[in-house]
This record gives structure tokens, sequence and C-alpha cells, in this order.
């Protein structure tokens, strides 16, 4: 693995965690940013709305009460009644008179008989109301809607001039007598009104039915509906239900905010129900332009500032404290993992890492001492293993003249067939395989044996196997699937295989072939091994039975099947164990194997 710096992957945390700071930093900002920017909102919109109110009601109230008066008079009831008494006519008139003088701006008196239906303008006839006349319908709704007055908003854009009509129904006694009232131009009012010096805020007025009574575009006074600045169907709905939530309130100073989106942009809306004159007011701000991100800039940099010299003093004393003694330590360590016993770390100060400094020279004087000790012990031990691995060697060396004893001479497969050869090379000094023949009166017994093991246990194995061998073969030689039988039964009865059962278990593969000159064949009976032979340029394998010799496993009773080849001139036969078919070998390094 790549030795990393303790100081980089120091500095490297640090600046992470910097970032990481940084980033969590800017998210709250963020949050609170937006939480004082609404906040904020909500409170300019509800006193934007309160102020709309208090204006509204005290100029409104102010005229509708002398409005009120004015319907109540005995002088202009009588007129209403007796429209043609001149008499009465003109007290009327001076009536209306000194009420359009006592009202600001001075503005004209209206008066309509219903008898007659006439309609006058400061103090003159103008014209006949009727039904059929969709202009006159602000008269029929002010006599039937059954409320004390009712208002209307008219803008006039030849004259550009927005003026706010009182309509007064007199009643008497059920009987209806007429309607008074006055048009008070309100167009400054508004205008003053409808101002807001908050950038990304406006203020719409707006009736029951959403008719749009006051806006700063005067297009769409009493010609569009308040729905008309809202484009999303949800929030159009949410408005509505809004408008009816403050309209049946009981409190009279309920408001509701909400937001909702306006070419584009998304806004506060606040919504109110002017009671007085049943009218809502609707406040728009865009959050955005009320408090600005640029405004917390210096406090951001400020902050930023002190993140980075806090950091660069935490790496300043971190460095100075832990990490140069550290990396002093790891230098110290790296001189002697390469064999230097002779360094030793500077202690500087009695803390963590002066003890563990401390540590590291006692624990280094330690290994110094004991290196020193234990190299002579290995001289004095690798000396003892050298004297008795030659001791042991030696024994083996001689071993492998006793199991070469067993082993038939080349001298007797020469008189038995000329034409043949032995390859015979145990993996160590001893082996498990090895080659056994007999010549009993004009018969010949070739085997080739493979023993569990190698090395001096496999050697025991042969000569275990030998002796059985040459015991059984005098009186069971002409049958070699009985022979193996009989081989079998007295191995296992030699390896104590009832009493050993959990200690070992070994055995051997063979292959045996006896050869009968006289009748010209070859019986081949085997356990595991194989006979190959070439007959007219082909080759052929003879398969042995698939049950080993003496293990726990093999059966006692097993029949070995007897395989009969007839001897022709130009045949060649070979034995071999496994150990020659498992030679690796080739551009591939793959083991020899059977078919090839």
């Amino acid at each position: 693995m790549k030795k990393k710096s303790i100081k980089t992957v120091f500095g490297k945390s640090i600046i992470l965690i910097f970032f990481i700071v940084t980033f969590i930093s800017a998210i709250l900002t963020y949050i609170i940013v937006s939480n004082i920017r609404e906040k904020s909102a909500r409170k300019f919109n509800s006193s934007q709305v309160d102020f709309i109110k208090m204006r509204l009601e005290s100029k409104m109230k102010r005229d509708i009460n002398a409005c009120l008066q004015l319907s109540k008079n005995i002088v202009v009831r009588s007129w209403l009644k007796n429209e043609n008494n001149a008499e009465i006519k003109k007290f009327a008139f001076q009536i209306f008179n000194n009420f359009s003088n006592h009202l600001e701006n001075k503005p004209g008196v209206y008066a309509v008989v219903h008898k007659s239906k006439r309609y006058y303008l400061k103090n003159k006839f103008e014209s006949i109301i009727s039904r059929k006349n969709k202009i006159d319908s602000w008269y029929f709704t002010s006599i039937e809607g059954g409320q004390k007055f009712l208002l209307d908003i008219d803008y006039d854009p030849k004259l550009n001039k927005t003026r706010f009509w009182i309509n007064i129904p007199v009643i008497e006694n059920g009987k209806v007598l007429g309607v008074v009232g006055t048009g008070i131009d309100i167009s400054i009012f508004l205008k003053d009104m409808l101002k807001i010096k908050q950038k990304g805020a406006f203020i719409a007025l707006f009736n029951k039915t959403g008719t749009i009574m006051a806006y700063k575009d005067k297009k769409y006074i009493n010609k569009k509906n308040v729905f008309t600045l809202i484009k999303n169907k949800k929030e159009i709905n949410a408005t509505k239900t809004n408008m009816a939530k403050v309209y049946a309130s009981e409190n009279q100073n309920r408001i509701v905010d909400y937001f909702i989106h306006y070419k584009g942009k998304k806004y506060l809306s606040t919504i109110a129900f002017i009671k007085h004159i049943n009218w809502f007011a609707f406040v728009f701000i865009d959050t955005s332009e009320l408090i600005h991100f640029s405004q917390f800039y210096p406090i951001l940099i400020t902050t930023m500032i002190s993140f980075i010299s806090l950091f660069i003093l935490i790496m300043f004393i971190a460095n100075n404290m832990i990490i140069k003694r550290v990396m002093s330590l790891s230098s110290v360590m790296s001189q002697m993992k390469k064999g230097d016993l002779t360094v030793r770390a500077k202690v500087e100060k009695r803390d963590e890492i002066g003890e563990l400094e401390d540590t590291y020279n006692l624990m280094v004087l330690a290994i110094k001492n004991y290196t020193e000790n234990l190299e002579e012990l290995v001289k004095e031990r690798t000396e003892e293993l050298e004297e008795k691995n030659k001791q042991i060697t030696a024994s083996i060396e001689y071993s492998k003249f006793i199991q070469y004893s067993i082993l038939p001479t080349k001298k007797q497969f020469y008189d038995f067939c000329s034409d043949s050869f032995i390859i015979w090379k145990p993996k160590d000094i001893v082996g498990g395989d090895f080659y056994w023949y007999k010549k009993i009166q004009n018969n010949h017994l070739l085997a080739v044996i493979d023993c569990t093991g190698h090395g001096v246990p496999g050697a025991l194995m042969t000569m275990t196997a030998n002796s059985i061998l040459n015991h059984i073969v005098d009186y069971e030689f002409k049958d070699p699937s009985k022979l193996l039988r009989e081989l079998n039964s007295m191995l296992r009865i030699t390896l104590h295989k009832q009493e050993m059962k959990k200690l070992s278990d070994d055995g051997l593969d063979i292959g045996l072939m006896l050869i009968q000159p006289e009748n010209q064949k070859i019986i081949y009976s085997a356990a595991r091994s194989y006979l190959f032979y070439f007959e007219k340029d082909e080759m052929k394998i003879i398969k042995g039975d698939k049950q080993s010799i003496g293990y726990e496993n093999s059966k006692v009773n097993f029949r070995y099947t007897n395989h009969e080849i007839k001897i022709e001139k130009g045949q060649s036969f070979y034995l071999t164990t496994d150990g020659y078919l498992d030679q690796n070998g080739g551009k591939n390094n793959f083991s020899l194997g059977k078919t090839k």
C-alpha cells in the first residue's frame, strides 16, 4: 500500500471539513434569509392591509355617513314624495348644495325620484332611469339589494378620473322613494394609496364578485376580474377559498397569507376583507426584492475569513504539536525498519507523543539485545539441525538400497523378455511406487504397484505389499483376480484395519499380468490401473476394476475381473502407475494423461 503523509492527510481533512462547514453555512444562511424574507414579507403585507383598511374606512365611512344623513333629511324625503312642489324642491336643492360644499373637492349630489324615474345631478335634470338601459342597472341594484348603501366605482378613461359612487336607497314604511348619493373623485386618493415604495410590491382592490375596483393598471378597473391576474388553477381555487375565509370570519382583522405566481414570479400574497365597503384588499410582494442576499455578503465574507483563519491556526498548532513530532518518529522507525538499530527518537516533551517516543527507544534497545542473542542462538540451532538432517538423509539414503533390493533385477527381465525397459524414478529418495516380478514353472507374473503416500511412508507400504505378494503367489499364481482378492484381504489384516480405522487409511492400486507362453495368452487383472498395448499399430487400453486394495472401504470379497489377451507377433505391452501419467509438460504444461 502506498504510504500517505499524515501532514497531507490532515491537510486534506481540514480542507474537506472547511468546504463541508462552508457548504452547510451557505445552506443555513439561505434558509435563514428565506425565513427572514418570508417573515418580513408577511409583516409588510399585514401592515399594508391595515394601512389600506384604515385609509379607505376612514374616508369612505365619513362620506357614507354624510350620505346616510342626507337620505334621512325630512326636506329631501318630502321632495322625493312631491317632485313637482317648487317650494320643497328649492329647499331640497339648497340642502344638496350645502352638503356638497362640506365634502372634500365639493362633489355634486345626485338624486333619483322613484315615482318618475327622473335622474338629477347637481340640481339639474339629466335623464330618465330605465331597466332596459344597462348603464342604469346600479339604480335597481341599490333599491332591490336590501342594503343600506351600495358602493360603485366608475373609471372615465377620457377624463382619466375614478369616481367613487355612494348610492343610498331612500325607503319609508317599506316604500321606495328614490336614491340619493354622490360621486367622489378618488383618483388622487387611490393613486396615492396604491403607491408602494417597496420594489416588487403592488395592491389590488376588488369586490365580492372579484371585479377589480382599484389597481395600478386602469385598464383592469371595473372591467376585469381579479382572477385574470392569476393563471394557475390551483392558485385561483386557493384565492376563492381564502376570500370565503376572510369574508365569513367574525374577526374583522382576519388576513390570510399564501404564495401565488404572477408574471412568472413567485409572490407572497395577503388577502383581507374591508367590511364597511364590502371590498377585498389584495397585497402582493416579491420576497426576493424585499431582502437581497447581497446584504449578507459582509457577514458571509467575515465568517469565511474567520473560518479560514481558524483552520490555518489549527493547522499551525497541529503541525507543531503533533504532525512534526509524529513524522520525526515515523522517520526514525523507517530507519529501524531498514535494519539500523542504533537510531533513537528525540524526546522533546513529556506528553502522550513523548511517552510513545520513549517507549519506542526502549523497544529498539530490547530488539537490539534480543537480535544479538537470537543470532547466536540461531547459529547454534542451525548447526544442530544440519547435523540431524545429515543423519536422517543418510538413513533414508540407506533405506533406498533396502527398497531397491526387493525390486526384480534387470537381468531377470532381460532373461524373460530382451525387448523391455523399466523407468523407476521415485519423487523422493524412496517412494511408494514399485514393480514386481515372479517366474513360477513356465508362467510369468508381472505387476506395477502404486502404494499410498510418498517418501518413507510410501516405501514402508511397498515393503509390506511386496512381502504379502511373495507369500500368496505360491498358491494363487494361476488366477490373477484371486491373487488380488487375497492381497486385499491379507493387506487389511496386516494393517489392522479393524482396530485402526480412525488413525490411517492406507492401501494400493495394482496392475497384474499373468503371461503364459505355452498357451500364447496373457491374463490381466487390475485394481484402478490400466494396461496399454499396441496391436497392428492401434493402441488399446484395458481398464482395471474401480476397487482399490487394502483401504477401509475396499470390499473384502470383491471379485476382480480377468481380461484375456491372445499373444500375437508385433504386440507391445505397457504397465505404469499414475505418477507417469500425471507428469506435466508441453507448450501448455498439461499432464500427459492416458490419451497421449
